[in-house]
């Protein structure tokens, strides 16, 4: 019989000048993150070799960061996007040399109940930055000089006489949180509906980039997922180039618990393909922030700690002093702020 692997961290911290606000772990560089300081400063810390640097400083007339914010790094380590995570606001920043190049707005129809929609992606070595500027539109644009990409136009709903005439391409949808796949092919979108419900959709980036501008609203690649979920801005994951990984339990005032296993009115995991938006699998897990590698599943909180599950969802290690809530694939690090201190949990060794 195979023992359960055992997981053992090395755990360093990182004290700051000021408060962090925000923090965010570099997508393809081991042991580099992204911290915004409540000074404004977007600081960049080299763990390995102990250094850090205020690559850039936000004023308050660019951008107002009393309330939570979020950073977003692009695949490149090229552009950095700052944003009021439930806010309307945000500045897209070029780290190559250092200054605002976008200032971006959504509008103001419920901003507050989704995370601002906000990813940068790659394409044949360009950085591309897709931002959200009404609660229901979305809009591709280069990041290093603001040029829209996804040029279109959606006419207004209108009444005839007492019957209500959608107009194509008219999208009943609030946008949140993105998330673009590991081969940066596809864009997956956790907003969600009136009922209320959360509605996980997705559809492919080449698609949208190459010949449908209106392909995030219906075009042929766009798949709903996971449709009346009770909340939304829940944790999602890519597990892989097409499956993605959502956290949440079904909405009792839409289904039926007679209709439905059980499991789904539980806090649960699951994934499906966004080629076909086929349901892949389903396992309970605990609340919290969620990542994926190494055939792991990851989940920390503040109530719950850290939890490890194999992708059958048996539980494999947890520690509820552990808080995190960052993970960087590439170094194997977990990664905490609490006022000025940054607390890093590195994966030293597994042992079977």
């Amino acid at each position: 019989m195979t023992a359960a692997p055992i997981f053992r961290f090395e755990r360093t911290e990182w004290k700051l000048e000021e408060e962090a606000l925000a923090i965010e772990p570099a997508v393809n560089e081991a042991n580099v993150y992204y911290v915004l300081t409540s000074g404004g400063g977007l600081v960049r810390i080299h763990t390995a070799d102990r250094s850090q640097t205020v690559v850039y400083t936000i004023r308050e007339d660019e951008l107002d960061i009393s309330s939570h914010v979020s950073i977003i790094l692009s695949p490149l380590n090229d552009f950095a996007a700052v944003t009021q995570t439930y806010g309307r606001h945000g500045v897209v920043i070029d780290l190559r040399n250092p200054r605002v190049s976008m200032a971006i707005e959504r509008d103001d129809y419920h901003s507050e109940q989704s995370i601002f929609p906000a990813a940068f992606f790659v394409d044949q070595r360009r950085t591309l930055f897709i931002h959200g500027t009404k609660w229901n539109r979305l809009e591709l644009s280069d990041p290093s000089d603001g040029k829209l990409l996804t040029e279109r136009l959606i006419l207004e709903n209108r009444m005839d006489e007492e019957t209500f005439v959608r107009a194509e391409h008219d999208l009943d949808y609030f946008h949140g949180q993105l998330l673009v796949s590991p081969d940066q092919r596809w864009v997956a979108d956790n907003g969600w509906e009136w009922h209320p419900a959360g509605s996980v959709v997705s559809w492919n980036l080449a698609s949208w980039l190459g010949g449908n501008p209106y392909e995030s609203e219906d075009g042929p690649s766009r798949r709903t997922l996971w449709w009346g979920k009770y909340e939304w801005n829940d944790a999602m994951c890519w597990i892989d180039a097409h499956a993605i990984g959502i956290a949440g339990q079904l909405d009792e005032g839409i289904f039926d618990k007679e209709d439905e296993p059980a499991l789904y009115f539980e806090r649960h995991f699951r994934s499906y393909d966004v080629r076909d938006g086929k349901l892949l699998q389903a396992f309970k897990i605990q609340e919290g922030q969620m990542f994926y590698d190494d055939n792991c599943l990851f989940t920390c909180s503040e109530a719950d700690g850290f939890i490890v599950y194999d992708m059958t969802g048996n539980l494999r290690y947890h520690d509820k002093s552990m808080r995190v809530s960052k993970y960087q694939s590439v170094s194997k690090t977990f990664a905490g702020v609490r006022g000025n201190t940054l607390t890093m949990y590195t994966r030293v060794q597994e042992v079977q």
